[in-house]
Parts: structure tokens; C-alpha cells; sequence
């Protein structure tokens, strides 16, 4: 209240209030050249207008005083002219206070700004409209607040006989818009905060559901015990009702008081009320820094489940917005995964995320933490929050199967005997069940054997790669040309063309001379055997505490079906550094010569150097096949995981030769029966927790 009443003293006791533009000759009779005045008059206190400017076309023009004073008494006049001579000589009987300057108003519509402006900021200001009229000789008079046109009267009150109609009684036929300009900002600022809401500029004619779409220019500026600090403008664009975003930016780095001014340059439609379009504010600047507070920052949601493609709502609030603060809010899902990127908001409003999955359900994490607070925090231990959300994912019943892509090189051909990778989109419905084949056929005729996958959830997205091998063709028993790569399960059967030409020589028999008839015989090439365990995917390096992934392929040389176990660890000496040795074990069931791609999460806390082993056990043998390479953990910034995924594929056959582990990409996601096994284990933790309170809270 006290501020409020020391704002309004300090706005009546200003010089805008002392002094107003009372009359405006813009279009004299003849040629307007130095023929142009304007009349200002000192309303209730003596103005002394020493170092002042006459403001027009967005010039400031300094005033030559010719006869009079510098200091203007209360209730009297002074003119300000374009040339003194010619007035005098237009008016012969003018004997008050005169001004010489240069400028040159505007007759075309609707006018111009002018104005008086001090060393700091804007006095007295008006726009002119020229649609009242006052043409030909006739000059713009303020009459009992109101603006005619009437014969001028320079240096002596205004008076009329027979006024035009004063604009301030009926704006009903005026074109244009009503601007007015207010200040937006607290009194009370903080140090080192940057405030970009200074200002509220309103459209008072603004209709509901009409689009005004208007641009303006705002001037400004910040002052302290009568010393200008900082001039600046901002833009407004597009502004139909009223806007304070983005209105100015303000940021102070000394406690004390100031004065914030505003004033309406231009905009792009007529503005024909200029009496509320300068504004002025006192603000008084703390520094709270060393104030001791206890803030805790907390995360809120309506409901802790959300549906998929439905906006839901959520509000990160603190303890105490006494402070100015700033809060980072993000989601991310359970491996880290960052579904929104990070936000600094500085205020507690409803914020608003839309999810967007393909599973049927999805765990996340609303987290959030004050990373500014312009006070001394006593505990910073509840600065940071984190709010658990389930989303449920539509379930489609049918199923359905795309072939995405075909790998076939730059020429578009693959051969006979060689790899061909097909990538496919499937979704699994509500099937019974499980196993999709990939093969290449042509003319119907099998020329490749076939890779299956076997899908066990339900309601589930798959992104699988196959590797199809074809036949060698070594006798020559297929043509070159067209074939086609099938795609079978649930029902359905997608087809795609594809050119298969030539023979991979690698994979037939060669001619080989014995070395001890010293004859020629036809002897098999011994192929080379295919490993149980390829490293496809290792960086060697690591951020301490940042899960980083490794990607391994098993594959099933047998004739028969295996189950395999696959782990990975880091370690040093006897010590694992990144918890059980096993507790990232992934099992998976191959079909004869077929093979898997699987992706091992680890994590270290500690920097260092260490080792990295991978092992796979096949079925239940005490023989592990291990992969053992150096790791380096590096104490830096965290980054979020990548896509976690396990993607089935068929292997080649023996006489098939792998093709480069970076020679295509692999497509790797995180099956969704994983994410349900891991809700469900956060779902019984819950619930176990729950029970054991009630127990203790019966007891108790």
C-alpha cells in the first residue's frame, strides 16, 4: 500500500503532469515550409525547459529560445516554430514566449507522433490526427480536454465559437485503435534477475473473435535519482488484445530506487488517442541473496496414469515463491531416455505433455530441480523432485506386417550365396501364435533358407532385421533376375521384389591338387566356422555413473535348438565395478543356424580403467564362451541411454560368409515383454512397502 501511495505522489508531483501540447498548426494556408507551429502550455507549476527537445518524425530537435524565458510561469504559453521570422511575420501581434527549432509535421494520415522530452525521458506527447480536420489555415486546439479544429490562436487561450466535433465525445466514426500503454513490473525487483515483462499494452477497442494483428514500437527507459541508466525499444507483433511478453528487459546490479518509463512510438494502424500512451513506475531493487530461506521444489499430477496421444498436466511447485527462482523440468523414461527435453521455467503454472508410444504400456519420470533461488537455501537436499507416470498404450487387436526395407548394396543386386538383410515392421495383436518366417522365392521356388522369429507378447511393436541366406547357386541352377522376399506369420504374407544375379565363388567347391598323387582332384573348400559370439558394438569408454550399452550377435551353428545365457561386467582384480556379475543376464532360444542380436547395459559409478567381459552360456553348460576387452570410465557429463533392443535374426549357414558387422546397420528396441517385467517388479515393490506400513501403523 505504501509503495502504491508513494508511486501516485510521485507521479503527480512529475513534470509530464505540468506541462501539455495545446495547439498544433500542421497544414497552415500556402506552402506549410517554415509556416508550422505548435503551442504548449504550463498548466500548474513553472517548467523550466533549459536543455529540453522538441520530438518529431522519431528526431529529438533542439529548441533556440527568441524571446521570453527558459522558465515558463504556471498558466502561461510559449510556441515553438519553424522559423521564427516568417511566424513573426504570419503573427505580428504575437508577443509571449517563442522557440525556434526544425522539423517538419506531417500532413498526411494520420498524423505523427510529437513530443517534449527532458534529458531522460519523454514530458508531454500527442499524435495529431488529421481527420479532425484543421486544414487550410485551421489549427488542432485542446479545448476543456477535448481536440478542434478552429482558427489559431498561438501564445493565448483557446476559444471557439462554432467547434468541429471534439474527438473525446464520440469516437464512433474515427478509424483506427485506441493504444494504451501501463507498467507491468513489480515495484519490488531482485539483483541479477532478468525481468522481460516491463510493460502492458492493451488494444482497448479489441473485439472478441476479431483479428487485429497490430505492430507497434515501444520506446523505454530506466532511471536513478534523475540520471538516465539505459534507453532501449521492443517490438510488438501481432497484438490483438493486450500483450506483457516480452515487453522490455530489464536486469539491475545495484540495489537501490528507479523510475521505468514507456512511450507508444508508431504502430501500423492509427492510434487516435494518444493521452494514455506514456507510462512511468517506480521500482525499488533488493538484494536477497543472503536472506536465509528453506525451499523444496515438489512435482504434481492429477493421475499418475496417462493414456497414450492424450495431453495430461502437470505443475512443478516450491515452498516458497517468495524468492525469484528458476525451475528445469524434463521426462524421461525408465533407462534414462529423454521423452521431453529439458524446460527452465520461473514460475508454478500448469505445464502440458502429450505422449507419444508404440507399446502397450510405458513407465516415465516428470523430474525437475531449482537451479536458481536468489535467497540462501539452508537445505539444499529437497531441491530436486521426481514424480513416477504410466502410460498406456492403445491395443490393437489385428496384427500386421510391413517389409520396411531391403539391404542390397548401392547396385540394388545381391548374389547367390550372400546374406540379404530385410528390415520389417510388425505389430503382434491377439494372436496364438508366435513364429515369422523370412525367406526369397523365385518363380516359387525356394532360392534361400528360411529365418523365423519367434514373438510371444501380445499387443506388441517389433522392429526385426532378418538375415536371409540364399542358396550358392554353384551348378548354375537358378537364373539371374527378378525374385521376391517373403515375409510370413499371424495370417499374412508380404511380399517385395528384389534383383538376385551371380555366384559368390567362396561358397562352392574348388579344383585342389594332392600334394601326394601330384594329380588333380575335386575337393571341398573347408568353410570357415561361424563364431558363437561376435563383439559388433564396443566404444571402450565410459562416463562414471551413465549406463553405456554393448552389442553382441550369438549365433546357433548346431543342428539342434539351444537356449543362451548372456551377461556382461566391468571389473578389476576380483572386484566387479558395476554390481553382479550376472545381474544383466538376457536368455534367448535360437532355431538351428539361426542367430540373435543383444544389447548389455552396464554401469559404473567409479572413474578408472577396468576390464569389460561379455559371456554366453549355452544351455546349462559350466563352459562359458567370453569376450574380454580393456574399458576406460571417465568422470563427465551424463548423457541419456540409447534404445535398448533385442532383435531376432537368422544366422547363415556355414558355407554362407558373414558379411562386416558395420557393413549395415543393425535395428535394435527394447521388447516390450522386458517393460512389462520390469512395471511389474516396480508395481510389487509398491506394494510390499504399502503392506509394511500398515503392519507397523496397526502395531503402533
Amino acid at each position: 500500500m505504501y509503495l502504491r501511495v508513494l508511486l501516485g505522489i510521485l507521479l503527480f508531483l512529475s513534470p509530464a503532469a505540468a506541462i501539455e501540447i495545446s495547439e498544433v498548426m500542421y497544414n497552415p494556408e500556402g506552402s506549410d515550409t517554415n509556416h508550422e507551429w505548435v503551442e504548449i502550455y504550463t498548466n500548474e507549476t513553472a517548467v523550466n525547459l533549459s536543455g529540453w527537445k522538441f520530438f518529431e518524425a522519431n528526431t529529438p530537435h533542439g529548441l533556440t529560445l527568441v524571446s521570453g524565458s527558459w522558465l515558463l510561469p504556471n498558466n502561461s504559453f510559449a510556441v515553438i516554430v519553424q522559423n521564427d521570422a516568417i511566424f513573426l511575420l504570419d503573427y505580428p501581434n504575437f508577443s509571449g514566449t517563442l522557440f525556434d527549432s526544425s522539423f517538419d509535421l506531417r500532413n498526411t494520415y494520420p498524423g505523427e507522433l510529437i513530443a517534449l522530452k527532458n534529458s531522460t525521458h519523454f514530458i508531454t506527447n500527442l499524435t495529431y490526427n488529421i481527420s479532425l480536420g484543421a486544414d487550410d489555415g485551421l489549427s488542432l486546439q485542446l479545448i476543456n480536454g477535448s481536440w478542434y479544429a478552429a482558427s489559431p490562436t498561438p501564445g493565448v487561450a483557446n476559444a471557439v465559437t462554432s467547434p468541429s466535433s471534439p474527438p473525446g465525445t464520440n469516437t464512433s466514426n474515427i478509424s483506427g485503435k485506441d493504444l494504451s500503454l501501463s507498467v507491468a513490473l513489480d515495484p519490488i525487483v531482485h539483483l541479477f534477475v532478468n525481468y522481460t515483462s516491463l510493460f502492458k499494452i492493451t488494444n482497448l477497442d479489441h473485439q472478441t473473435g476479431i483479428d487485429d494483428s497490430i505492430n507497434a514500437t515501444v520506446f523505454y527507459n530506466v532511471s536513478r535519482n534523475n540520471t538516465l541508466i539505459f534507453t532501449s525499444t521492443f517490438e510488438v507483433v501481432d497484438l490483438n488484445s493486450f500483450k506483457t511478453a516480452r515487453t522490455g528487459s530489464i536486469l539491475l546490479n545495484e540495489t537501490g530506487n528507479y523510475t521505468l518509463c514507456g512511450e507508444i512510438l508508431n504502430t501500423t494502424v492509427s492510434n487516435y488517442n494518444r493521452s494514455n500512451d506514456f507510462a512511468c513506475g517506480s521500482i525499488q531493487a533488493l538484494d536477497t541473496s543472503s536472506v536465509p530461506c528453506n525451499v523444496s521444489l515438489n512435482i504434481l499430477v492429477s493421475s499418475t496414469v496417462a493414456n497414450n496421444s492424450e495431453t495430461m498436466h502437470f505443475s512443478p511447485t516450491i515452498t516458497n515463491e517468495s524468492f525469484p527462482y528458476t525451475i528445469e523440468y524434463w521426462i524421461e523414461d525408465l533407462f534414462g531416455r529423454v521423452a521431453k527435453s529439458k524446460v527452465n521455467t520461473s514460475n508454478t503454472n500448469q505445464k502440458s505433455w502429450t505422449p507419444q508410444i508404440t507399446e502397450s504400456d510405458r513407465v516415465f519420470f516428470i523430474k525437475g530441480r531449482i537451479v536458481s533461488l536468489f535467497c540462501n537455501d539452508t537445505s539444499l537436499g529437497d531441491n530436486t523432485a521426481s514424480q513416477l507416470l504410466v502410460v498406456q498404450g492403445a491395443q490393437k487387436e489385428n496384427s500386421t506386417l510391413v517389409i520396411d526395407t531391403i539391404y542390397t548394396g548401392s547396385d540394388n543386386r545381391v548374389k547367390y550365396g550372400e546374406i540379404l538383410r530385410v528390415r520389417s515392421q510388425i505389430y503382434k495383436g491377439d494372436e496364438s501364435k508366435n513364429a515369422v518366417e523370412a525367406w526369397v522365392e523365385q518363380q516359387g521356388k525356394r532360392i534361400s533358407r528360411i529365418t523365423s522369429a519367434a514373438l510371444y507378447t501380445d499387443f506388441s511393436a517389433y522392429d526385426l532385421t532378418f538375415a536371409i541366406p540364399l542358396e550358392p547357386n554353384c551348378n548354375a541352377e537358378f537364373p539371374d533376375g527378378t525374385a521376391e522376399v517373403v515375409i510370413s506369420g499371424f495370417g499374412i504374407t508380404e511380399r517385395a521384389p528384389v534383383s538376385v544375379s551371380g555366384v559368390s565363388t567362396s561358397t562352392c567347391k574348388t579344383t585342389v591338387r594332392s600334394a601326394s598323387s601330384g594329380g588333380s582332384s575335386l575337393l571341398p573348400q573347408k568353410s570357415l566356422a561361424i563364431p558363437l559370439i561376435e563383439l559388433l558394438s564396443f566404444s571402450g569408454t565410459a562416463d562414471a555413473g551413465i549406463p553405456f550399452s554393448t552389442t553382441l550377435r550369438i549365433t546357433n551353428s548346431d543342428a539342434e535348438q539351444h537356449t543362451y545365457s548372456a551377461w556382461s561386467y566391468v571389473y578389476r582384480g576380483p572386484k566387479s565395478y558395476s554390481g553382479a556379475r550376472d545381474m544383466n543376464v538376457q536368455k534367448i532360444t535360437l532355431a538351428p543356424g539361426s542367430s540373435a542380436v543383444v544389447q548389455l547395459t552396464n554401469r559404473v559409478e567409479e572413474a578408472g580403467d577396468f576390464s569389460f567381459k561379455a559371456q554366453v552360456r549355452k544351455d546349462e553348460q559350466k563352459t562359458t564362451h567370453d569376450l574380454t576387452r580393456p574399458i576406460t570410465v571417465m568422470q563427465r557429463a551424463s548423457s541419456y541411454l540409447e534404445e535398448v533392443v533385442v532383435v531376432q535374426q537368422a544366422a547363415p549357414s556355414r558355407q554362407a560368409p558373414l558379411l562386416p558387422a558395420t557393413s549395415l546397420p543393425e535395428t535394435i528396441y527394447l521388447s516390450p515383454a522386458s517393460r512389462s517385467q520390469e512395471l511389474a517388479g516396480l508395481l510389487i515393490i509398491g506394494m510390499l512397502t504399502s503392506i509394511t506400513l500398515f503392519i507397523i501403523w496397526k502395531k503402533l
